[in-house]
């Protein structure tokens, strides 16, 4: 039996999105852009004691992160859409 190699997430999200059809990429992509950046821009407030830092840190994780995926997620959505829509196209064709 042969090894698979580990692919990353971003690969991992690219081969899932190929699979689609290529408008569904295109839908996911404004979709997730849309959904993150508005988690994104939400304002975390400093913590009034010690006792809630844990909300806090979590709030500011999310946060956070949603930054760097509205960039990223829509990036490897939009490559497997193409992907996807020149595999229909090489279908077709033959």
């Amino acid at each position: 039996m042969a090894r698979r190699r580990r692919q990353s997430v971003f690969e991992d999200i690219v081969e899932v999105a190929s699979k689609l059809p290529w408008k569904v990429g295109l839908a996911l992509a404004l979709v997730s852009y849309l959904v993150l950046h508005a988690v994104a821009g939400i304002q975390v407030d400093q913590p009034a004691s010690v006792g809630i830092m844990g909300n806090f840190m979590l709030k500011q994780f999310v946060v956070t992160f949603a930054a760097f995926g509205q960039v990223l997620l829509p990036f490897c959505f939009l490559i497997g859409a193409g992907w996807s829509f020149f595999k229909q196209r090489e279908k077709e064709q033959i």
